[in-house]
Protein backbone atom coordinates (compact mmCIF):
# COMPACT_ATOMS: atom_id res chain seq x y z
CA UNK A 1 0.00 0.00 0.00
CA UNK A 2 1.48 3.35 -1.05
CA UNK A 3 0.64 6.09 1.32
CA UNK A 4 2.73 8.72 0.01
CA UNK A 5 4.81 9.00 2.69
CA UNK A 6 8.84 8.69 1.80
CA UNK A 7 10.65 5.82 3.60
CA UNK A 8 12.34 6.68 6.44
CA UNK A 9 15.85 6.09 6.05
CA UNK A 10 18.46 7.31 9.25
CA UNK A 11 21.06 9.05 6.83
CA UNK A 12 17.51 10.81 4.94
CA UNK A 13 17.03 13.10 8.06
CA UNK A 14 17.76 16.18 8.39
CA UNK A 15 17.80 19.16 10.77
CA UNK A 16 17.04 22.81 9.79
CA UNK A 17 17.11 25.92 11.18
CA UNK A 18 16.36 29.36 9.93
CA UNK A 19 15.58 32.65 11.04
CA UNK A 20 12.55 34.36 9.44
CA UNK A 21 12.04 37.01 12.23
CA UNK A 22 15.31 38.76 13.36
CA UNK A 23 13.92 38.05 16.94
CA UNK A 24 12.74 34.68 16.41
CA UNK A 25 14.04 31.19 15.11
CA UNK A 26 12.09 27.92 13.67
CA UNK A 27 13.62 24.90 12.87
CA UNK A 28 12.35 21.65 10.82
CA UNK A 29 13.36 18.04 10.73
CA UNK A 30 12.97 16.72 6.98
CA UNK A 31 12.94 13.28 5.92
CA UNK A 32 14.39 13.76 2.70
CA UNK A 33 13.01 11.43 -0.63
CA UNK A 34 15.48 8.96 -1.91
CA UNK A 35 17.37 10.34 -5.07
CA UNK A 36 16.63 14.35 -3.86
CA UNK A 37 19.46 14.17 -1.22
CA UNK A 38 22.13 15.67 -3.49
CA UNK A 39 19.77 18.80 -5.02
CA UNK A 40 18.69 19.09 -1.12
CA UNK A 41 21.68 19.37 0.25
CA UNK A 42 23.57 21.66 -2.62
CA UNK A 43 20.51 23.79 -2.16
CA UNK A 44 21.18 23.84 1.80
CA UNK A 45 24.68 25.40 0.94
CA UNK A 46 23.54 28.32 -0.58
CA UNK A 47 22.96 31.63 1.33
CA UNK A 48 19.81 33.04 -0.15
CA UNK A 49 18.12 29.89 -1.36
CA UNK A 50 14.59 29.70 -0.70
CA UNK A 51 13.35 26.02 -0.29
CA UNK A 52 9.67 24.57 -0.74
CA UNK A 53 10.49 22.07 2.15
CA UNK A 54 7.65 19.56 0.65
CA UNK A 55 9.27 19.32 -2.52
CA UNK A 56 12.09 17.43 -1.10
CA UNK A 57 10.21 15.02 1.65
CA UNK A 58 8.56 14.70 4.38
CA UNK A 59 8.66 17.34 7.32
CA UNK A 60 8.52 15.15 10.33
CA UNK A 61 8.95 18.20 13.00
CA UNK A 62 8.82 22.01 13.21
CA UNK A 63 8.49 24.43 15.42
CA UNK A 64 9.59 28.02 16.91
CA UNK A 65 12.88 28.14 19.02
CA UNK A 66 14.84 25.23 20.44
CA UNK A 67 13.11 22.05 19.68
CA UNK A 68 12.44 20.08 23.60
CA UNK A 69 14.10 18.11 25.28
CA UNK A 70 10.86 15.91 24.87
CA UNK A 71 11.46 16.33 20.90
CA UNK A 72 14.40 15.53 21.10
CA UNK A 73 14.79 11.99 22.44
CA UNK A 74 11.73 11.49 20.66
CA UNK A 75 14.14 12.06 17.68
CA UNK A 76 16.39 9.72 18.22
CA UNK A 77 14.40 7.03 19.24
CA UNK A 78 12.42 7.17 15.91
CA UNK A 79 14.84 8.56 13.38
CA UNK A 80 18.26 7.89 15.23
CA UNK A 81 18.56 11.56 14.85
CA UNK A 82 20.72 13.99 16.83
CA UNK A 83 19.55 17.59 16.70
Amino acid sequence: MNTGKVPILRRNIRYIETQPFPYQKAYYVLNVALGKEKRFDALLKKKDATIHLPDYGDIVASGWGEPSEELKQHLRDTYGANV
